[in-house]
């Protein structure tokens, strides 16, 4: 007897700490019910572009340098406190046709890309030339970027004697230049841009003689002054001036078949003014970079490149038959691609344009191929052949006309001669 209620408390014991747990568990653990179901976070595109981050440490050292010496190779070490770059939320691919205005953002480009670049700047482009030594432009030749240098002093022959042809010495397809800071109070906004222009044109034309080809020629938008020093480097050399300068840079380059890289636009403050972290001389001119600015100009050529190879062309063909287009052929080509595409054939019907061929240039193309009913021929008529004659069968019929006997014709007997 006692053994059997040792035997029940045990059990009741049992289901008692049974129960505890299984209540321990259902508040421990998160309950999957259909009213609590755990799903995928919903990712929502932003729209705006984050604003950069500002870097803990400032260049302050109007001298400093991210590295030392450079020329075709770059110049400058690693950065320490560079700026993060811009986020943009929209990547645009590559494959992109250039229709004028700044380029777009792009994929970024790696640094084989520069290998074929050679720079051409002032002071501004300087520091960048010795930021860029730790290969961060590829092999870049830099050695054109150089203090007090400008677009017209360039065509007088100071400077850079001639440096139209020596950089056509190089052989290096891509020509980069931002010029302006010293331009700009020695011929005002006008005549900078007139001067740019003739540079250039003398690039292109030292390039086809040597070479053999046109270069391919990016200008860089000029760069702003810090809010310190903005208006305190002559009576032109401003930031008011300097957006306009850029603005006639801008459609300059579109009206010559030259890229626009508006480095610019990465560097403004909320205020329109170079920013402080990326400033390196803000108590000088307030307008030279820093290694935070140079690393984000770098970022910046990296993600705004381009190449006329990389653009497709669309090829558009419309059909139309009966006034109305009853089919369309699109698709796109790059550059030197040859087309063959054959009309389609459609019963009852002639066709203006048998195939369209041809070979794409930088441009997309458009065709129209027209198709006209065959005339259509009254019917021949087949020969009419009068219907067979049917044979006539016999009358089983009694005939009803009286018969006519045949008559004899009566017989006259000559009469016989009488004898005498």
């Amino acid at each position: 007897m006692e053994i059997e209620k040792a035997k029940i408390v045990k059990r009741i014991i049992a289901i008692v700490l049974l129960s505890t747990l299984t209540v321990g568990a259902l508040i421990i653990l998160p309950r999957y019910d259909k009213g609590n179901t755990p799903t995928t976070p919903t990712v929502t595109k932003e729209t705006t572009t984050a604003k950069q981050e500002k870097t803990t440490e400032k260049a302050t050292d109007e001298e400093e340098t991210a590295g030392t010496g450079g020329n075709g190779g770059g110049g400058g070490g690693a950065t320490t406190g560079a700026a993060k770059q811009e986020e943009v939320t929209e990547r645009k691919t590559s494959n992109v046709v250039y229709t004028g205005g700044a380029l777009p953002y792009c994929d970024y480009v790696d640094n084989s890309y520069f290998n074929e670049a050679v720079f051409i700047g002032d002071s501004v482009s300087l520091k960048l030339r010795y930021y860029v030594s730790n290969g961060s432009l590829g092999n870049a030749n830099m050695s054109f970027c150089v203090g007090n240098f400008g677009s017209t002093n360039a065509l007088r022959g100071s400077v850079i004697s001639n440096v139209w042809d020596q950089v056509a010495a190089t052989g290096r397809k891509r020509v980069y230049i931002m010029l302006g800071m010293n331009d700009l109070n020695a011929v005002g906004v006008d005549g900078a841009v007139s001067n740019m222009r003739t540079l250039c044109y003398k690039i292109q034309s030292a390039f086809q003689a040597r070479n053999g080809y046109n270069p391919l020629i990016y200008i860089q938008s000029m760069t702003p002054i810090n809010a310190k020093k903005n208006g305190t480097n002559g009576k032109v050399l401003n930031n008011a001036n300097i957006k306009i300068y850029n603005q006639k840079l801008s459609g300059m380059a579109a009206a010559n078949g030259w890229y626009f890289v508006d480095v610019a636009s990465v560097m403004y403050n909320d205020e329109g003014f170079l920013r402080d972290d990326f400033c390196g001389d803000p108590n000088a001119m307030g307008l030279h970079f820093s290694a935070a600015g140079c690393s984000q100009w770098v970022w910046y050529l990296h993600t705004h490149a381009y190449d006329p190879s990389w653009a497709v062309y669309p090829l558009t063909i419309r059909y139309h038959k009966d006034g109305v287009v009853f089919n369309t052929y699109s698709e796109k080509y790059k550059a030197g691609d040859t087309f063959n595409i054959a009309s389609p054939t459609v019963s009852g019907y002639d066709v203006d344009k048998a195939t369209i061929s041809g070979t794409f240039a930088h441009a997309g193309q458009e065709f129209d191929v027209y198709y006209t009913a065959k005339p259509t021929e009254p019917p021949t008529e087949a020969p009419t052949t009068p219907p067979p004659t049917q044979p006539t069968e016999p009358s089983t019929e009694p005939s009803t006309e009286p018969t006519t006997e045949p008559t004899t014709a009566p017989t006259t007997t000559e009469p016989q001669g009488e004898t005498t």
